[in-house]
């Protein structure tokens, strides 16, 4: 098992034993060690060329040819938005008008707009980690929010940038009421495009394209909400820039106990 899954289960365990001593049953209160991050692997998402194939085959899906070939009518703006943003599928499905920021001015000259990931209350939503980020908006971005604000005109500040069921009919859902809902979305575009894909592979997507483009893996990583760098430079840091610079400095960070605040930008 992996780290991770190993500690999601020391974290029920810890709370089981902290309730125990709560009541008494035991006398000192518990304290666990999680395991570090540190099995997180390489991985990849699709290429440029790969990437435009995947949109041509998404525009053929949005309309239905039959019962078993239902239509997506969103599918390829879903794409570039986890392309351009880098989104968790929940934080995209559940991302409201309000955390749009069209007229946002951090960043430089094309990067006006934003986008909040942040706790949508009335939906019962919460980023992983409950940590709120702010992403810039790009100009491919801003033109397809815009288009996806235009078949909108009057919605309001709660309603969902993309429309959906929960996330249906982008995700099949695997519990609640809806379980067994949705389609075979992902894998009907890679038949259909001849290229593998998935919603985290479009935000592997995101992170290779931002840092090919010399983009500083400190930025992607705060805007992909990784709780630490070195699972960023872990996962993309063959495509970072100065690559022996960000392991160096990864390797001295462990050894130091430094913060991911630490890290200083590269360029």
């Amino acid at each position: 098992a992996s780290a991770s899954t190993i500690n999601k289960s020391l974290v029920l365990l810890q709370s089981v034993l902290r309730f125990a001593h709560r009541e008494e049953i035991i006398e000192r209160e518990p304290h666990i060690e999680m395991l570090p991050q540190t099995d997180a692997k390489r991985v990849h998402g699709p290429s440029r060329t790969e990437f435009a194939k995947l949109l041509k085959a998404a525009e053929t899906m949005r309309v239905s040819t039959g019962p078993r070939d239902p239509a997506v009518p969103w599918l390829p703006e879903v794409m570039q938005l986890f392309a351009e943003f880098g989104f968790r599928p929940g934080e995209l499905f559940h991302l409201t008008w309000g955390s749009v920021d069209f007229n946002h001015k951090g960043g430089g000259e094309g990067l006006r707009g934003a986008v909040h990931v942040e706790e949508q209350t009335k939906r019962g939503f919460t980023p992983k980690q409950g940590k709120r980020r702010l992403i810039p908006m790009s100009s491919i971005a801003r033109i397809v929010l815009l288009k996806l604000k235009a078949a909108q005109p009057n919605a309001k500040p709660d309603d969902l940038v993309v429309p959906n069921d929960k996330g249906l009919p982008y995700i099949r859902l695997g519990d609640g009421e809806a379980s067994g809902g949705g389609t075979s979305t992902w894998k009907r575009l890679s038949k259909r495009s001849g290229v593998k894909v998935s919603m985290y592979a479009l935000r592997h997507y995101f992170a290779e394209q931002k840092l090919s483009g010399r983009v500083p893996i400190h930025g992607v990583s705060r805007w992909m909400g990784h709780s630490k760098i070195e699972l960023t430079t872990k996962r993309y840091g063959d495509f970072a820039p100065d690559t022996e610079e960000q392991w160096a400095w990864m390797d001295a960070s462990s050894k130091q106990g430094a913060s991911d605040e630490d890290q200083p930008a590269t360029h």
